[in-house]
This record gives C-alpha cells, sequence and structure tokens, in this order.
C-alpha cells in the first residue's frame, strides 16, 4: 500500500530525505554534550546542498522549543526537512506542514537566525562526512536538477 506521503511528496523531497538520513546517520556519536538540532540541520545543509540552491536552515520554534529544521526550496507547498525532529521517531523527517486541519497546529515556527551556532564543529562534522566518503556514491547534482 502506497501511504498518502508518498503520493503528496516529489521525487527531489523524498531524495532530500534519504540523503539527509544518510548523513544523519554517519555522524559520529557525540563526546560530551550531545549535538543539537542548530547544528545538525547546518551540517546537513552543507553536505547535501553547498552551493544553497535548494536547502535552508531555519530557526524558529517547534511548538514552544526552540528548534532548527531545514527548507526545501521551491517546494509547493512548502515543506520542511527536519533533520533532528523533537520527540518522535524516525529522526530525521519529511514534513508537509500544512497538512489539511492542522493550520490551528502551526508547530514550525520561523525566527531570528540563531546567533550561537557552533561553527567549528559545524566544520569539523562536514569535513567528517567528507572525508570518510559518505556521499561518494551520491549524485548530489541531482537535487538542483531535479524540477519540483
Amino acid at each position: 500500500m502506497q501511504s498518502f506521503a508518498e503520493q503528496i511528496f516529489t521525487p527531489r523531497e523524498r531524495m532530500c530525505l534519504i540523503y539527509a538520513r544518510y548523513v544523519v546517520e554517519s555522524l559520529p556519536e557525540p563526546e560530551g554534550e550531545p549535538l543539537r538540532c542548530h547544528e545538525v540541520a547546518r551540517v546537513v545543509v552543507w553536505c547535501l546542498d553547498p552551493k544553497g540552491h535548494v536547502l535552508t536552515p531555519i530557526d524558529g520554534l517547534y511548538g514552544e522549543v526552540e528548534h532548527s529544521w531545514i527548507l526545501i526550496r521551491g517546494s509547493q507547498p512548502v515543506r520542511v526537512l527536519d533533520p533532528y525532529v523533537v520527540g518522535r521517531l524516525p529522526q530525521v523527517q519529511l514534513i508537509d506542514p500544512f497538512v489539511p486541519g492542522a493550520e490551528r497546529f502551526n508547530w514550525y515556527r520561523a525566527g531570528r537566525p540563531r546567533t550561537d551556532i557552533d561553527w567549528a564543529l559545524v566544520r569539523e562534522l562536514v569535513w567528517y562526512i567528507h572525508a570518510g566518503g559518505a556521499l561518494d556514491r551520491w549524485d548530489m547534482d541531482a537535487l538542483s536538477r531535479e524540477q519540483p
């Protein structure tokens, strides 16, 4: 059986989800403090779309929790790629935030860009992903070529 979600998301959106899951699964387990969604979202964007044509990290609130996620540009309606979902599994999800009836539950609310991003950690994790060859088998330019 094909789910409703499989019917509404475009091939490019589903490709973003597959690639993002692979990046997040390839991240090392942190020593000490856990990784934050704010850095993970940026690692995924830098790994999958370094030129910034398709993916944009967004900072704001998920409900009342400070959160960061990724907006897939060119998608109509807007699609959210969340690489570190709050309180749900699986960890990486592709979301239609405007499912009919959900308007009153605007869970993803954009806010001001964060000023406390650990850019050294983001660079280190992007290097880890690329140096380990985790993305060698993927055609990353396909994200920009694929029409929504």
